[in-house]
């Protein structure tokens, strides 16, 4: 299995072809990473997770929300990219491999956003009904654990 995140164009110009190898390994599951997808001229595109995020409308979300545009994209599309990525090869490879499955940050994120779109109520309904019910909750500070060890350094046999 390999897990990628290059603009196919970069990976042609080192001679690695996802297509060629996947002909030459009938088993192979190839899961390529993309800002915007693998096809032209999205394929040519660079993204990360705040721009996947506007381009997939979260941006427009927040705003229909708070009345002001923010950005928030890399804490959600990268971590849900990366799970979206995992479950796929993950799925490929149980099936048989012998797939190019192509995963982008805007089309997970797009996905995830339509996918838990409220039915019915707008965006800030939505938003009010989530603060009305987290209003007066007490909050609890998190609480870190005390180290318990070391780790050992490549050829040493005790800690530093």
């Amino acid at each position: 299995m390999v897990l990628e995140a290059s603009r196919p164009r970069a990976l042609r110009q080192i001679g690695i072809v996802a297509e060629d190898l996947l002909a030459e390994r009938p088993g192979l599951t190839w899961v390529s990473l993309t800002g915007h997808g693998r096809s032209d001229p999205c394929g040519q595109w660079i993204a990360f997770g705040d721009d996947a995020g506007i381009a997939a409308g979260l941006s427009a979300i927040l705003h229909q929300c708070t009345g002001r545009w923010m950005i928030c994209g890399d804490a959600v599309a990268d971590p849900m990219t990366g799970l979206h990525c995992a479950l796929a090869g993950w799925a490929s490879w149980l099936a048989g491999g012998g797939q190019l499955v192509d995963i982008s940050l805007a089309a997970v994120v797009r996905h995830c956003v339509t996918a838990t779109a409220p039915q019915g109520i707008h965006y800030s309904d939505r938003q009010r009904a989530w603060e009305h019910r987290l209003s007066g909750r007490p909050t609890r500070p998190g609480t870190a654990e005390s180290a318990c060890g070391y780790a050992l350094r490549e050829g040493l046999s005790s800690p530093p």
